[in-house]
């Protein structure tokens, strides 16, 4: 499965957010002669996505849920909830280490593909977000710090080098 080349495109994600585009549950996406589905099938948290497409800094929102420990799956719905949690969080593990900041929303009581819940699962979003919100802060704050050290010290020999004219 290839990236899409409209990563960069001026093509109004909303319009498409609400297919889901998931195989054997919506339909895929037709843009310019090609169909596309959900990008989270092959990767959840897109930090390297982020990377690729120039972020300095990444704050990645983990929403992979941990697969329940449920002693019996009763439905099929249920079953198909849970195999799709379990790959997520396992594509999701390998991205979110390279990110500079993560934010896990409690996921636990929501259902992956029940979307009536999606008011729940944004105001949760939403409260991970501002408990991170310190840490988060705190840590830009540091890579700002880091950065002008790194310009200071690029600068210094030059400088150093121009006043020593004999």
């Amino acid at each position: 499965m290839e990236r899409s080349p409209h990563s960069r495109a001026a093509i109004p994600v909303w319009q498409y957010a609400h297919q889901g585009a998931i195989p054997g549950v919506f339909q895929p996406v037709l843009i310019d002669g090609r169909e596309y589905v959900d990008g989270g099938l092959v990767s959840p948290v897109p930090v390297q996505v982020a990377r690729d497409l120039g972020a300095d800094l990444v704050i990645a929102v983990d929403i992979a849920k941990r697969p329940e420990e449920k002693a019996v799956i009763v439905s099929t719905t249920e079953v198909f909830d849970q195999a799709l949690d379990i790959m997520v969080r396992h594509l999701a593990k390998r991205e979110v280490g390279s990110a500079d900041f993560v934010v896990e929303p409690d996921t636990r009581s929501l259902i992956s593909v029940d979307f009536t819940t999606r008011g729940d699962a944004i105001e949760e979003g939403i409260e991970a977000a501002g408990r991170a919100m310190a840490r988060v802060l705190e840590g830009l704050a540091a890579k700002g710090r880091e950065k002008r050290q790194r310009a200071t010290e690029q600068r210094v020999p030059g400088d150093a080098a121009k006043g020593s004219v004999e």
